[in-house]
């Protein structure tokens, strides 16, 4: 009786052993395959499993041991049982001080969260600070010391940073900076040097008027009085007036002023 093997067996009926190993071998390789999908597959089930309770919060990030404990009372109103990312994500981003945090989940139940918190540029209406990008926020753990103050309307803060960025950089150049820069509600700005010198800028020109206004100042510190202004006004066309704190200078305006000045806001 003839037996029929098909394709594993050669033209004298015997089996060819190299044929199964070769199927044994593609099949396995399959096998190994479909294994590592279901090893990667389940971990991420486990570790986005929402029945795994969460039992330890792991903060990182360039923050003092007092900001790490304030994010993790802002956790305990958490669920234990809660594992999503996105609500323990939003809860630490709600705190004032904190720019931004990253959320992770780490087998087998603890939640790692990296916080990168708000750079204090400076100070705002004397009652929080302001970032480099415009936002204001509340904390107790800046140091006041070095920080210059910056006044505005609520909404216009991102115009009074950039304003004071532009400035001040213009004051270092110098070797000057900005100790106050304040922007009143009809639009007109108004900035205290690092002397005590205060400085009327107006609404318009700025940059034309600060570099007036270091051209003057520079003249008056040649002559050893920098030390005697007590206010500059560079709301003029071609000029300046400068005020003495004393009102004797002895220093006549129209050698800091040419004639026919015009007088703007």
């Amino acid at each position: 009786m003839n037996i029929s093997y098909g394709a594993e067996a050669n033209s004298a009926g015997n089996i060819d052993p190299n044929i199964i190993l070769r199927k044994v071998g593609r099949r396995g390789y399959i096998f190994v395959l479909l294994a590592l999908l279901v090893v990667v597959a389940g971990g991420y089930l486990v570790l986005n499993n929402p029945l795994l309770p969460v039992k330890q919060f792991g903060v990182t990030g360039d923050i003092s041991a007092d900001q790490r404990m304030q994010i993790l009372i802002s956790l305990a109103g958490i669920d234990g049982d809660s594992n999503d990312i996105r609500l323990i994500q939003a809860s630490v981003e709600s705190i004032s001080w904190v720019e931004s945090a990253s959320v992770l989940r780490q087998w087998p139940n603890r939640i790692s969260i990296d916080v990168v918190p708000q750079r204090a540029i400076a100070l705002w209406n004397d009652v929080g600070y302001i970032s480099s990008n415009g936002d204001v926020f509340i904390a107790n753990y800046q140091s006041q010391i070095q920080l210059a103050k910056l006044y505005g309307p609520v909404s216009r803060e991102v115009e009074v940073m950039r304003q004071y960025q532009s400035l001040n950089n213009t004051l270092l150049e110098t070797g000057r900076s900005i100790a106050m820069l304040s922007l009143d509600s009809r639009g007109a700005w108004t900035l205290i040097d690092d002397l005590g010198i205060e400085v009327k800028l107006g609404k318009e020109d700025l940059l034309e008027r600060v570099q007036r206004l270091l051209f003057i100042v520079e003249r008056i510190d040649s002559m050893g009085r920098l030390n005697e202004v007590s206010q500059i006004d560079t709301r003029y066309s071609n000029g300046v007036a400068v005020s003495w704190q004393d009102d004797s200078g002895g220093l006549g305006l129209a050698k800091f002023i040419k004639p026919n000045r015009v007088k703007k806001l």
